[in-house]
């Protein structure tokens, strides 16, 4: 009898040429979405037309601060008060995925509640580029709203506490907390991080414990909640995204430019169809989502043989803007990275 080979492979074993299919599927990349959480939200009652209108009174009746002595015995002119205001009008965004009841019967995994979370993470997107989108077009109505870096810099501490001072000196009331709150790329984060000068970041948490504890967390929360800050000093707050908007050959580098914002009090106004529309979108986060999963048990007049096994979809109604004001309540800056 011979040792080697055996007689009996794996070529002429077709039984061990079986492909198992792991049920525990890999986790995709999904980006941090905090945008919903830097604006004011409001809510346009039901039954009460598409268009939310805003009013708001101009400071001190929009002119110049009396430094006339009034006349003895003459009543005088009244002042006339001056109200701006903007509408918005709501809109609708929904979208749906739907299934075969014979698809659903043989997938390995549980695939209508996978699916729900990748439309929660649509969802997500979604109002993130929205808010995104007013944030960006603010710099039409005030100039002042962009601050771009100029040639190759990067983002540093001195051009974040700027941006603080610059709404402070327009007299935008913080955010909340006292603090005005942000959006910044994981790049610009790191550039802030390698800032090696004098009253850099770094320069200023070293010289306590508490300090050093906060610089160990700056390089952002764990992916499941948007909430924790991965920058925060001086009256602001930053969270971490990667969806900022970016601008290809910035500044004729070659490289890529990552905008950061910073937005105040009542820098864009979010407004819903109703209690129930914003208790859905949470905190903007996909993981707090509230969307539909439907699996039906019976045939419907749709589907009279109910071969859809199930779906799952979202519907929204909602609208961004900005106030009625002509000053800008958010600043933004773009700038390279040198990590990329």
């Amino acid at each position: 009898m011979g040792y080697s080979p055996t007689s009996a492979l794996s070529t002429n074993l077709p039984q061990s040429q079986a492909t198992y299919f792991d049920r525990d599927f890999i986790d995709n990349l999904k980006a941090l979405t905090p945008y919903y959480r830097c604006v004011e939200r409001r809510e346009l009652p039901p039954q009460s037309g598409a268009q939310h209108r805003l009013y708001m009174y101009q400071a001190g009746f929009g002119i110049a601060f009396n430094t006339a002595q009034s006349s003895e015995g003459t009543v005088g002119s009244g002042l006339a008060p001056a109200v701006n205001t903007d509408s918005a009008v709501i809109g609708q965004y929904s979208e749906y995925v739907n299934v075969s009841d014979y698809a659903l019967e043989l997938t390995i995994d549980p695939c209508l509640e996978n699916l729900e979370k990748e439309m929660c993470y649509r969802l997500a997107g979604t109002i993130s580029s929205l808010i995104k989108t007013v944030a960006d077009n603010a710099s039409t109505i005030d100039s002042s709203v962009s601050q771009p870096q100029s040639g190759s810099n990067v983002l540093v501490r001195t051009v974040l506490t700027a941006l603080g001072q610059e709404l402070r000196h327009r007299s935008v009331l913080p955010f909340t907390d006292n603090e005005f709150v942000g959006v910044v790329d994981p790049l610009a984060i790191g550039d802030v991080m390698n800032d090696s000068a004098n009253n850099s970041l770094f320069d200023i948490y070293k010289h306590t414990k508490e300090g050093l504890d906060r610089f160990l967390d700056i390089p952002g929360s764990d992916g499941e909640d948007a909430v924790v800050p991965v920058l925060r000093f001086g009256g602001l707050r930053f969270y971490e995204s990667p969806l900022v908007t970016q601008t290809a050959n910035f500044n004729s580098t070659g490289k890529t430019g990552y905008r950061t914002y910073l937005f105040g009090h009542q820098a864009i106004i979010g407004i819903s169809l109703g209690v129930k529309e914003n208790s859905q979108l949470g905190e903007g986060d996909w993981h707090n989502m509230k969307i539909w999963l439907m699996k039906p048990e019976a045939p419907t007049t749709a589907d009279p043989s109910r071969v859809i096994g199930g779906w799952t979809s979202y519907n929204v109604k909602m609208v961004f803007t900005l106030p009625p004001d002509t000053t800008g309540r958010l600043r933004y800056t773009d700038a390279v990275s040198g990590l990329s």
